[in-house]
Order: structure tokens, then sequence, then C-alpha cells
């Protein structure tokens, strides 16, 4: 089981040795005389993966610095990963300032010293001989594996979104991974969500077309600095916010629990100021220095030049002035309707007398990224930081931009997670860089464990991962007054729970589109017609990828968070949506039909939908299955074992003594049913806590079980072994 690592282990000196030869190539992208250098690097690069075992490896030429690509596909039904890095670097110079020469690498402290030690050659060769030592113990990878080095990024990458454009479905991806970045510190693991996004531009005041005596014409003839110094006073308030129209138009507004995730960051004002060597904080009101700092828009001042900058004075009129601004984006922002603005903005306000011209900069634009908080893969790879290093890794946003991370999601549609092991005082761009062998050796335990974890749970709802429904069937059931269920003939998909009425049509989940000819057959058999409305219980694929197939003239209605997930997602969004936060009612059919949200339980986002006339309740996937199955709860989606513990509990004191209940999967159930499943659950969370408590491991409990009265549960999606890995993740 842990021969991947054994191997890492023995393997660990000739690993470091190898690195040590990778960094004495002086692989610099922005100086010419290097080139060849870089080339170099590339073939060390595709030479290494070949030895790891990488299939179709090749050094991929663009209009700058070379790619290099590799991949192993042969992991059938499992994700694809794409892990990204660099191995070109940045200058050494200044060479004096080093304690060794930046290109002969030394190891001193268990630290490795040289140029590229920690930005990027260190990092990104982990996954490297992490795929080597499984491919080499056990013959496969637990997911599909894609390499994608470049030699360019030190230079802002130039050539990159052309050839990832160009090679969409070479890289085609359900997921990235970067190893490129750090960690918080060397005992407190960090994600990043968000970057900021980038706009640049420069405005040009042309006054008289040449200097002129400031006594003879001052006050004659307008002054070019004034009137720019007139535009740029114009682009903030007293407070700090940008006052240019459309500005804010989409910034997508801090909800309550990203402000609280924020918070759970350390950062201190003081000392954040004292390292800057101002007298004051300032900033856009309403947000703290860190949400200002890593979530919220900016538009500075970069440059501005204009008249006589000499010593002493020269009492002159200038004739020209220029200024360059630059706008940090955050999620949603577009860096062109952004420039569009600015600019607009500019010829707005600008005084007679002068000529403006106001016109984007040489640096190409960058989108902001973000991802979401509740993605699967975010949240596995957060359960192997905290495994790793013992606490919950901090979420956190920055104010810097990295390009790449927008580009694989505008072009591949698949997130990036920056995986990597750097930390912040290891001298990056800076005489002295180092890597710390410790970082490297904890970023092969924690390389392995993700790509194991991403094997088994991760899903790609984006990408729209969808099982064989080969021969799948719609069965109705009738169970009160209006109300009727729709069941797959195998569990592939969710219940649907139906209302069929003078009103039209209510579904409650919809299961995949690929069976939405099926269900429109079993609605017709119940006497349905049109579909008015579509109510999501979560966002889980098969209970809302048929949302767009069925829904085309009816309204969705989705909790808040459900949406986020779904929202750019075409099969499972529709036009009409409506969104709740912790409950919304619905009068149809001659009932009114209450949906409550119970966060936290099997996944963040869950909802049950109560019919309070025909005195049903669907529960979607807080009650996964019927009568004798063990529950799942989704840990990578916001599920807690404390929140389905708490959500049941609740639900058992709201529901009717004689409610029929539909589950997620398989067969109706009862109050009755639900409470068995409570008690269970209380059982065996006890069962579990205690074992853990006495050191046993996960391996040592699924050996031994659950009393034997557990024996004929687990017919559901989850059995023993699955829920007792659950709640051992979980507790």
């Amino acid at each position: 089981m842990n021969e991947w690592k054994n191997y890492l282990i023995k393997h660990q000196d000739q690993f470091i040795s190898e690195l040590l030869e990778f960094l004495r190539i002086p692989s610099v992208s922005g100086l010419s005389e290097h080139k060849r250098d870089v080339m170099t690097a590339a073939e060390w690069v595709e030479k290494r993966m070949k030895t790891a075992g990488i299939e179709s490896v090749r050094i991929i030429p663009t209009d700058g610095h070379p790619v290099v690509f590799g991949e192993w596909h042969h992991a059938a039904g499992k994700p694809t990963v794409l892990i990204y890095g660099h191995f070109d670097t940045m200058p050494g110079e200044p060479f004096d300032l080093w304690d060794n020469p930046p290109f002969e690498p030394v190891i001193k402290d268990g630290r490795l010293y040289a140029r590229g030690a920690t930005d990027d050659k260190g990092n990104m060769f982990i996954p490297l001989i992490v795929a080597e030592a499984m491919l080499k113990t056990g013959g496969s990878l637990p997911v599909n594996l894609k390499f994608l080095f470049e030699g360019q990024e030190e230079i802002g990458s130039p050539q990159l979104p052309d050839f990832i454009n160009t090679n969409k479905d070479l890289l085609a991806c359900d997921l990235v991974l970067c190893a490129d970045g750090g960690q918080w510190a060397e005992d407190q693991p960090a994600l990043i969500l968000g970057t900021k996004g980038l706009a640049e531009m420069q405005i040009d005041v042309q006054g008289p077309d040449h200097d002129l005596h400031s006594g003879v014409y001052g006050g004659t003839i307008a002054n070019p600095i004034h009137a720019l110094v007139h535009i740029l006073d114009s682009m903030h308030d007293d407070d700090g916010r940008v006052t240019i129209d459309g500005f804010y138009d989409k910034v997508r507004p801090l909800t309550v629990a990203e402000r609280a995730q924020l918070a759970r960051v350390p950062f201190n004002e003081a000392e954040y100021l004292s390292e800057t060597g101002a007298i004051n904080l300032f900033g856009e009101t309403g947000f703290n220095t860190y949400e200002r700092s890593g979530a919220r828009p900016t538009l500075e001042i970069n440059g501005i030049a204009g008249g006589f900058q000499g010593e002493g004075i020269k009492t002159i009129l200038p004739s020209t002035a220029q200024v360059k601004i630059s706008c940090r984006l955050v999620a949603d922002q577009n860096p062109a309707e952004i420039a569009e603005f600015v600019l607009a903005h500019v010829n707005k306000v600008a005084p007679p007398g002068v000529e403006v011209e106001a016109y984007v900069g040489e640096g190409g634009p960058a989108d902001p990224y973000l991802i979401p908080a509740s993605d699967p893969g975010l949240a596995i790879a957060a359960s192997v930081l905290k495994d790793v290093y013992g606490r919950e890794p901090y979420q956190i946003r920055e104010g810097g931009t990295i390009p790449v991370n927008a580009l694989f999601l505008q072009y591949l549609k698949a997130y990036t997670i920056v995986f990597s092991f750097g930390l912040r005082d290891e001298c990056q761009h800076s005489p002295n860089e180092f890597f710390r062998l410790s970082s490297f050796q904890i970023g092969q335990r924690a390389y392995g464990m993700l790509l194991k974890r991403l094997g088994k749970e991760f899903r790609n709802e984006g990408n729209n991962i969808i099982p064989d429904l080969t021969g799948v069937q719609i069965k109705t059931k009738h169970i009160a007054g209006n109300i009727h269920m729709l069941e797959a003939t195998r569990d592939v998909a969710g219940n649907i729970g139906v209302s069929v009425g003078k009103d039209g049509i209510l579904l409650v989940d919809t299961q995949f589109a690929q069976l939405s000819d099926q269900i429109r057959e079993a609605l017709k058999a119940i006497g349905g017609n049109e579909i008015r409305y579509i109510i999501n219980t979560h966002s889980h694929e098969d209970h809302s990828y048929g949302n767009a197939a069925l829904g085309e003239n009816a309204t969705l209605v989705a909790q808040e968070q459900s949406w986020e997930r779904m929202k750019n997602n075409p099969i499972q969004s529709i036009e009409k949506v409506i969104t709740f936060d912790k409950e919304k009612s619905i009068d149809f059919n001659g009932e009114r039909i209450d949906i409550l949200h119970f966060p936290n339980g099997h996944n963040i986002s869950d909802a049950i939908v109560i019919f309070t006339k025909s005195n049903v309740v669907h529960m979607g996937d807080l009650l996964n299955a019927g009568n004798c199955s063990f529950p799942f709860v989704d840990l990578n989606m916001g599920g807690s074992i404390a929140g389905l513990v708490r959500n049941m509990k609740s639900i058992l004191q709201i529901i009717p003594q004689d409610a029929a209940i539909i589950p997620g999967h398989y067969e109706l159930t009862d109050k009755e049913g639900l409470k068995m499943t409570y008690d269970m659950i209380l059982e065996t969370i006890g069962i579990v806590r205690d074992q853990m408590e006495s050191g046993k491991s996960l391996e040592q409990i699924k050996d031994k079980g659950f009393p034997a009265k557990y024996d004929s549960w687990g017919t559901g999606y989850a059995d023993a072994s699955q829920w007792i890995e659950n709640l051992y993740h979980g507790l």
C-alpha cells in the first residue's frame, strides 16, 4: 500500500543529486545569451520525464522559449489532471550579493541554495518523481496525468495564451495543479483562492508645442500638468472609492461566509504598515486592509512625468505630461472593459485647452482568477494539507496576478489549484534563493496523497462526467395527493419528486439530460403537461444535470450556493432562476411548497422540499437512501458529520409523524425510517470515534467493522467500509 512512499525514501539521495544537476543549468529566459540554456533545461526535463515513465513526451516549440509536454492516460473512468510548472529562472544578478554563485548549487543546514531552487525547479520536480514512484512500484497512476512545463514564465509567458488556445484538445483536463507557489509557513498550509487581474493604461497630455516661459504665458495657456492632475483627481473620491462609471458594475460582492473565511487568515495591520514605511493605512471604506489587498479592485497611478525634474528650478509652463495607470481587478471584471471605462472617463473629464490621448498600455491584460471555495478539487487538496500539516489550510486571496490560472480556466474550462511548497522567506528573485529539503520531502508525500484522493474522490461537475445510462428506465410511483416519485431502474440518478395539477408540473431534481426523454414519457403517464418549476435539492450531477434539457420554459429554484456551482454549467443552468438563502415558499397546484436550507450536512447547500398539503417531504441526499442504508457526506463540498447529525435532528423535529419521505435514492421511506437512520449514525459515530481515540488506523477500524445488526445495511450508495472512511476523515 505504501510502496510508492518507500520508493521515494529509498531514492531520495538520487532525487536531490538530480535536482542539483537541474539547477546548474542557467536557464534565464529574460537574457538572450541564455536562450540555448533554456533549451538545455527543456531537454533535461524531457529526458527526466521519459525516465519517470511518462509517455508521449516531447519538446514543443513556440515563437519564444519552448514548452515540454507528456502524459500518462490509462486510468479509465478517472479524472485527468494537468500539472503545470516552469523550468526557466530569473537572472542571477547581482552576483556579488550571493554567498555562492547562483548556478553552482550548494546544500547548507538543510537548505538547497541556487537560482531557481524554490522558483520553480525544486517545486516542479516534486510531482514528476511522485508519478515515477507510483509507476515504478505499482505500474499505474490513480488518475490520468498530463504535464505542461514551460520555459518563459519569468518573462510573463508571452506565447503561452496562444499555445494553450491552439492546443486545447492536447491539454484537456478536469483539473490543473500548479507546482509554482508555496505554503503560508513551515507549519501552516495555505490554498490560494483568488488572484487579481490586470489592466494597464497610459495618458498623454499635450499643451503648447514647446515649453513656455511661466511668467509670460502662465495663466493664459492651459498647463498640461494641471490638466493631468485634474483628470487623476477625478478618479477617486475622498473615501478611496474609484469614481469611474462602470468600474464596480461586475464586481462580485463578498459574502458573509467569504469575509469570515478571509478573517481566519492572520493579518497584522501594524506590521503591514511597518513594512511599507508609510505613515497611515488608506483605502476604500467598508473593507479592512486585507480585504482591500486581495478581494477588492483598485486603480493606482504607477508613474507620472512632465516638466522640469532637474536640480534647482526652471520656471516653465511645460508642453507635455504623462501618467501610467494600472487597475488590479477581481472576479467577473473584464480587463478590456475596465480599460474602456477608464479611457471614456478620461475623455469625459479632460479640461479644455489641451489635447489628451488615453490608450491601453504595452503590458498584456490578465483576467482575474477565483476558484469557488466549494470546488471539489480544492476541498480534496485542503484535506490532504490538513493531514500533512495537522492544521486546516488558510484560504487566501492575493493582490498579485498569476495569468496562467485564468488562461487554463478560459481555454480549458478547468480550475487551477496552486499546490506547491515554497515559502515566502526563500528569496525567490533575490540573491541566495533557497529551497528547504524538508519542504521538498513534504511536497512528495502531499502530492502522492493528493493524486490518490483525486482518483478516488474527485468529481468535476463542470466537465460533465456522466455514468453509463444504457438501458436505464424511469418508473413512477404515486405517493399522495398531487405528488409522485420518478425513480431510475438502476441507481445512477437521484429520485425525482413531481407535483402534477392544474398549474402544471413542478419537479424536485432532474437526474441526467440523457434520461430526459424517458422522464418526459413518465410525466405524460401521470397526466403531466408543461414543466413550470424545477427545484434542486443540491448541485450534484445525478440530481441536476437534466435542468436545461427539461427546463426550457421553467423557472429554476435553487439555494444560493447551489446556484453558484451550477450557473456556469450550461446543462445545469436555465434562463429563469430564483435563488434563496435560508428558505423559500411557492404556492403551486393547490398547496404551499416549503424549501428549507440545511447547510453543511451532506454538502454545503442541501435543501429539503416539503409539500405541506400532500404531507410529502423530498430530502435529497440529506437522506441519500431509504431504509437500512448508510449515508454519504461529501466532505469535499462543505459537508460535515456534525452538520449531518444536526440537520437530521432538526428535520425529525419539524416534519409530521405520518409524512412520506422521498430520499435522494432508492425506495420511499417515512419518519420511522429516518429516525432509524439517525440512530444508526449516532451509534456508528461513537464506534469509529472510540477506535480513533484509541489510536486505531483506518484499515484497522474497517477490519473491525460494525455490529452484526448492520450487516444488512449498505445496499445504497455507501457500504459500511465507505461510511467508516467518511467518518474517519470527517470526525
